[in-house]
């Protein structure tokens, strides 16, 4: 038996990246595809048998998953790295917080980074706006076009299983190609007349880091749904907020239309922004929609 990570599957065959260092294309063994009820899943570590003279092999056992992203279907993530461009297209706030809150959710470390450096308008007035997440998340500024800053980005990637999810356009394969050089991405041009990117990434795939580690290139998406989140567990979504929240002086307030709240006050104090409360609301308003508590 060889062990190993899945890092693609289509129509039946799995691509398996073994940790001798090989690289085998697998199909699963029949008692697996009898009774694996959630499926294989890119990212699962996987026991494999050779099936020799062939250059094809068997996946005879999953492992135990360490961890599950609904969307996109991956397994053993570590970390999201939540990527958004200084401009061409503007950062989108709202589904920045969004990811950083599905990265809470499901007990995922999650980063910033902001691509797109070597543009000259408008950095100063984004930065400002990360301000607030800097102080929960960590924020790495590249430009995927020059490579800027992508030594220090490879510092966090290296060895973990990271995920990048943002908005098309934002960069993300010319990132992934700055990080990974011998694996070219079909690279979309950015529609002028939506001001967002073509989607160029069709399914879900884990590239093998060059310095250790796998990167997730996923589909782009402009929209994520929290209403797998139950309502009371939000606030803890946001770290930042969360803080505040532990000297609410009424148990199970919810931060939205208490009189008397700590969250509310540090708003209007100024400790925490407006913008990171405002996400917060439209996340409950959302969620209480669908009656999750």
């Amino acid at each position: 038996m060889r062990y190993g990570t899945i890092l693609s599957g289509v129509g039946g065959f799995y691509e398996v990246q073994l940790d001798d260092g090989g690289l085998l294309t697998c199909r699963l063994r029949g008692k697996l595809r009898l009774s694996k009820q959630e499926g294989v899943l890119v990212g699962d570590r996987v026991g494999v048998l050779d099936s020799a003279p062939s250059e094809e092999g068997y996946i005879d056992e999953v492992l135990t998953r360490r961890s599950y992203l609904p969307r996109p279907a991956i397994a053993n993530v570590q970390q999201v790295v939540a990527v958004m461009a200084y401009a061409a297209p503007p950062p989108n706030m709202l589904l920045l917080d969004r990811i950083l809150v599905l990265s809470e959710f499901h007990g995922l470390t999650a980063a910033v980074c902001l691509n797109k450096e070597d543009l000259p308008n408008g950095q100063q007035s984004v930065l400002a706006r990360m301000e607030q997440h800097a102080q929960a998340y960590p924020v790495f500024t590249v430009s995927a076009a020059t490579h800027q800053g992508t030594e220090t980005l490879k510092t966090l990637l290296k060895d973990k299983v990271t995920v990048l999810a943002g908005p098309s356009g934002v960069g993300k394969s010319t990132l992934i190609n700055a990080l990974v050089p011998d694996q070219k991405q079909q690279v979309g041009d950015i529609s002028r007349k939506l001001g967002r990117g073509k989607h160029t990434t069709r399914q879900v795939k884990l590239l093998a880091l060059p310095f250790g580690g796998f990167l997730a290139d996923t589909p782009g998406f402009s929209q994520l749904s929290l209403t797998e989140i139950p309502a009371r567990q939000l606030i803890q979504c946001f770290p930042d907020m969360d803080q505040f929240a532990e000297h609410c002086p009424y148990r199970g307030c919810t931060h939205t239309k208490e009189q008397i709240c700590a969250v509310k006050e540090a708003v209007q104090n100024g400790s925490l922004p407006d913008t990171r409360y405002s996400s917060y609301l439209t996340f409950w308003d959302e969620i209480q929609q669908n009656r999750r508590y």
